[in-house]
């Protein structure tokens, strides 16, 4: 075992103790002494990808950092069976094979290792073939800030070299959608804050999306703006987004997310003016109606839950009754106690002239089953 040889029965113990209480002493001797190069760089790999991660994601990108001219799937595959059992740990999930590292105290180790060798650091961050590797690497960086341009310059360069890529998770093939594009411009956003090397990238992202907004990537849309607009340096984009999406939604004003995004993107840029309030308060009116009829019949708590979240925000804003709104929360406690309980609700269906098809004393008994016996 290493560290072990040359110890007294005294300093043994005083050699244990150290370990347990920094764990990193054990990993630092058997990664620098027991492992080949491609081992080592398989590991430090791991520590820049999900816990866990497709191993035929994790060969692409050690492909990309030791070099196609000098990586041999053959030493791979013979790296993956020495750590196997000590250092990483393979499942198989139907057809995938994922890897995951040991313990996070290996991470810990491993981040530890890339944060102490800007070099190493640096050639990780510069081979990314993953969008899912630069936010590991960028908490790196945020926490030294003497890190160096040259390597700040390589991390925007991996942002966008990666930015379209397929996710490295479980299904390594898959496309990014719309939804997902947004999601990591906003990523992109929140770090532009602390990060000022990061603003033209974040900047150029959102550019790109103003194109592919659209009903599918409206939330995900506004919740770029609401994170760019924190960053002062990116304020006039995140501006020049919020008027493109709040255009489309006044357009498309025939659902609570449009609504919502319309209240929301009016108040944080001050874009009343472009608002003809009439016209969408009186679409507001008949959005409220269809949608509780709409949501009356859905079976999923979580689409119901956040369907009533846009709806109140829609209902106090434009000033509707609220109503109808008792007869979706009522119609949610139900599948939540569906979902907790694992009851069948077959006998159940959801009217929203009737406060439910259920009496009052299985009413009674179904609330008290949640906690709630005040209705």
């Amino acid at each position: 075992m290493p560290g072990l040889e040359g110890h007294s029965p005294e300093s043994f113990i005083s050699y244990v103790l150290e370990t347990l209480n920094d764990p990193s002493i054990v990993w630092d001797g058997a990664f620098r002494n027991q492992l080949s190069d491609t081992a080592q760089w398989l590991l430090l790999v791991c520590a820049s990808l999900p816990d866990r991660c497709n191993v035929t994601a994790v060969l692409k990108a050690c492909s990309a950092l030791i070099g196609a001219g000098h990586f041999r799937p053959g030493e791979f595959v013979g790296a993956l069976r020495i750590l196997e059992g000590t250092f990483t740990t393979v499942t198989r999930f139907g057809e995938d094979a994922i890897l995951s590292l040991k313990s996070p105290a290996l991470r810990d180790y491993l981040i530890a290792h890339l944060e102490s060798d800007r070099a190493t650091l640096e050639r990780v961050i510069s081979s990314a073939v993953f969008f899912d590797q630069w936010s590991t690497l960028f908490r790196i960086i945020e926490t030294r800030p003497d890190v160096g341009m040259a390597v700040e310059r390589e991390l925007a360069k991996a942002i966008r070299r990666t930015f379209r890529a397929p996710a490295a998770g479980w299904s390594g093939d898959r496309t990014p959608t719309s939804v997902e594009l947004f999601d990591r411009a906003q990523t992109v956003a929140k770090s532009a804050v602390t990060l000022a090397s990061l603003v033209p990238v974040a900047s150029e992202l959102m550019r790109q999306l103003a194109s592919e907004v659209d009903r599918s990537t409206l939330t995900a849309a506004v919740g770029l703006c609401q994170a760019a607009v924190r960053a002062t340096p990116l304020r006039e984009d995140a501006e020049r987004l919020g008027t493109t999406v709040l255009d489309w939604s006044i357009e498309n004003a025939d659902s609570s997310e449009a609504l919502d995004a319309i209240i929301e993107l009016a108040d944080i840029f001050g874009l009343d003016a472009r608002v003809d309030w009439a016209e969408v308060t009186r679409r507001a009116e008949q959005v409220m109606s269809e949608e509780v009829d709409s949501l009356g019949y859905s079976e999923d708590s979580s689409e119901v839950s956040s369907g009533i979240d846009r709806l109140e925000r829609v209902a106090n804003k434009f000033d509707l009754d609220t109503m109808e709104l008792e007869d979706l929360r009522e119609h949610l406690a139900m599948l939540e106690y569906r979902d907790e309980s694992g009851e069948d609700r077959s006998d159940y269906s959801y009217d929203s002239t009737r406060r439910s098809d259920l009496s009052d004393a299985k009413m009674d008994e179904l609330f008290n089953g949640l906690g709630q016996s005040d209705r």
